[in-house]
């Protein structure tokens, strides 16, 4: 398959048929440059050099990528509110439920959240560039996190365990392959604006807005009453499934209104499972340093407010959810600001090194003060765990875009996808299994602390055998720069002759 750049040049020399061709891949109609993108299932198809005009006379600028990006954002922040709920208020939730309430049943809520994701997220991809596509992919998600969050409040109201985790299950079902169609409408519209790490480290940090409110605000209602914390929650996923609609209806807008004036053909491939075996081993590395750098976040986080409540000053469960809550505030600023660095000096590989190395040192902390070696505040331990967490996320989930063709894309993110909740499906059962085994001793808390620290040493070591590995087999594009980047596919996109060459992305 063929695919272009957006220099008119290169593109003046390509025949009209090589052209038709040429014109299969994607670029933000939304950011001037000139883009169509069709609104067939995954079909995407440019035309260089189209001076869009604005959206809106009124402004002296575009305002569509502006609202188009608020309502990509909204799409996961119920879907992270109610995620760690069982986390926040696991207190709160063991005197609620009374009788027979372990920790392993609260971890339990997570497993079955991840465990039907770790398939149906790579199909989910499938579903949305074969089939559906992402505006009809976006409101079925979305969704199924409704429905999910609405079953398992139905348990919590008549506190039915094996319902509240049916609850889970569904919400499961969307969770994560919203973030597929998140991930995939963002590379399609940003991916060509230079500013793809940027973009995706405010949708990031927006992202984690929901679980920082989740965990200062859900602890506090949950001291009042457990049904309207989870209610709340419930709430803040009808918001995100009114913007799923809102950015479906953007999407086409934005194609419609290209299409109207620019002729592009849809010639985009059928996607297929045997599509994956065309990845490139690059790509699998990051899919497998991103399954094991979010366990040791995620998973942390899921115990974490029952290890502070329990070692070192055993803090009190509403300020031990509290601290919980800082990295995410933190990323709010951190995500966008490392995400810029990122597209200006690349280097992505060697940030997530960093990342991993700085994660290590975290809970090795917290291990120190879970065996009383050391007193060291939680507050400094989770603001630096909160810049890790933004580096890593900022530098990881763009650049799988720069290794695999667009029309693979939300397959490509839906595998990550799936293959990030393996772990963290996995993960929470391994920590209940101490947990119960270890109920009576401190190896409950700190033996969970040395896993997280192999996870973050596993990230770091496939990172560092990454590095070398891309820049044999894949031009070194996922440490370069957006402007390397740029140049690169100029070159790329036009051999001696002026023909158009073939190229990995």
């Amino acid at each position: 398959r063929r695919v272009h750049g957006g220099n008119s040049s290169a593109m003046s020399t390509i025949s009209q048929a090589e052209r038709s061709e040429a014109t299969r891949n994607e670029s933000s109609p939304l950011l001037g440059g000139g883009a169509a993108i069709n609104g067939g299932k995954g079909s995407i198809a440019e035309v260089v050099d189209v001076k869009e005009p604005y959206w809106c006379r009124c402004c002296c600028f575009d305002v569509f990528p502006i609202l188009l990006l608020i309502g990509i954002a909204q799409l996961t922040l119920g879907g992270y509110f109610v995620y760690d709920t069982p986390g926040a208020i696991q207190t709160q939730l063991t005197e609620y439920f009374k009788h027979g309430y372990s920790s392993a049943d609260n971890l339990a809520l997570y497993t079955v959240y991840s465990a039907p994701n770790t398939v149906l997220a790579f199909f989910g991809g499938i579903i949305v560039d074969r089939y559906t596509g992402v505006r009809v992919g976006a409101v079925l998600f979305a969704g199924l996190i409704l429905l999910g969050q609405g079953i398992f409040l139905v348990g919590i109201i008549f506190k039915s365990y094996p319902v509240a985790l049916l609850g889970r299950f569904v919400y499961g079902l969307g969770g994560e392959n919203v973030t597929v169609v998140q991930n995939t409408l963002t590379v399609r519209w940003f991916k060509k604006t230079g500013k793809l790490a940027l973009v995706m480290g405010l949708i990031v940090a927006y992202s984690r807005v929901g679980s920082s409110i989740n965990f200062v605000v859900t602890p506090i209602l949950a001291d009042k009453s457990v049904i309207l914390a989870v209610a709340v929650g419930t709430g803040i996923c009808l918001l995100s499934f009114l913007f799923a609609i809102y950015v479906g209806l953007m999407d086409y807008t934005g194609r419609r209104r290209i299409a109207s004036t620019i002729h592009a053909s849809d010639t985009a491939e059928v996607i297929s499972i045997k599509h994956i075996s065309r990845f490139p081993l690059s790509a699998w590395l990051v899919f497998a340093i991103c399954a094991f750098f979010y366990i040791a976040i995620l998973t942390f986080y899921a115990v974490a407010s029952d290890i502070l409540q329990n070692t070192g000053k055993k803090y009190a469960p509403a300020r031990a959810s509290l601290f919980i809550s800082i990295p995410s505030f933190v990323s709010i600023g951190a995500s966008p600001t490392f995400g810029r660095l990122v597209d200006v000096y690349g280097k992505a590989l060697y940030a997530i090194a960093l990342a991993s190395t700085v994660l290590i040192g975290v809970h090795i902390g917290f291990f120190l003060v879970a065996t009383e070696v050391v007193a060291i505040s939680p507050i400094v331990l989770m603001v630096i765990l909160g810049l890790a967490y933004s580096l890593g996320a900022s530098s990881l989930w763009p650049i799988v875009s720069f290794v695999i063709p667009p029309s693979m894309q939300g397959t490509a993110y839906g595998l990550m996808t799936s293959v990030q909740n393996t772990g963290l499906a996995l993960a929470p059962l391994v920590v209940g299994l101490i947990q119960d085994r270890y109920s009576h001793s401190r190896k409950q808390y700190t033996l969970p602390l040395l896993l997280f620290v192999s996870c973050a040493g596993i990230a770091l070591i496939l990172t560092l055998i990454l590095i070398p590995i891309d820049r044999k087999r894949t031009q070194g594009r996922l440490n370069m720069s957006a402007k390397e980047r740029a140049k690169l596919a100029a070159f790329d996109y036009q051999n001696p002759n002026g023909d158009a060459v073939q190229t990995v992305s």
